[in-house]
């Protein structure tokens, strides 16, 4: 009960899925008809992933550890068990911040979206961002399918390039997020 399941909030996946919270704090993500190839078939395009965000419960104790595992079931077959994560909570980093508003301006709602082609590709993608408002500033985050991050970058257009360069074979997952939102697409990288 260290997790917070009022809290959780599904985010990007690499296909459409539904949703659901089972007995026992257990999170399901159920993909139909998902049709992946095997990976001696296709090793890039096997993959798939699904990315949520939670809270932890309030005032945990610093040093309470968070254990995560998930349970991949295909068709019929036996679950394949991930490695348990560990996550151990720490010191508090944020300080805590007053904002005073003085004045309501009522704004449109702003969804963000990322456009990325070609995709797959082989030495440059070019990536738009949908929705993201003119002359605001972001952030672009690479990671590689593990989830480690390979690169960070400051952005300030709507529309930039992503070079390949020492980037091996494979699938990534890119991040944008601009003032407080956030979007996700999934990169398949084919070196030709």
């Amino acid at each position: 009960n260290l997790l917070d399941l009022e809290s959780i909030r599904p985010g990007a996946a690499s296909h459409a899925y539904r949703f659901n919270i089972l007995p026992d704090r257990v999170l399901e993500f159920t993909f139909d008809d998902i049709l992946l190839p095997d990976s001696t078939t296709n090793e890039v395009a096997s993959h798939g992933f699904v990315h949520f965000k939670i809270d932890q419960a309030p005032d945990l104790p610093i040093g309470s550890q968070v254990e995560n595992q998930a349970a991949i079931y295909f068709d019929f077959n036996d679950p394949v068990l991930t490695n348990t994560t560990l996550h151990e909570i720490g010191e508090q980093f944020v300080d805590t911040m007053l904002l005073i508003i003085d004045e309501l301006v009522e704004t449109e709602s702003v969804e963000l979206g990322l456009q990325v082609f070609p995709n797959p590709f082989s030495s440059t993608a070019t990536v738009e961002v949908v929705g993201m408002p003119a002359q605001m500033e972001g952030q672009v985050r690479l990671f590689d399918w593990s989830g480690r991050l390979l690169q960070k970058a400051h952005i300030s257009e709507t529309r930039f390039e992503l070079e390949a360069q020492q980037l091996t074979e494979g699938v990534y997952l890119l991040q944008v997020e601009v003032d407080g939102m956030e979007c996700m697409a999934k990169l398949v990288l084919l070196r030709q």
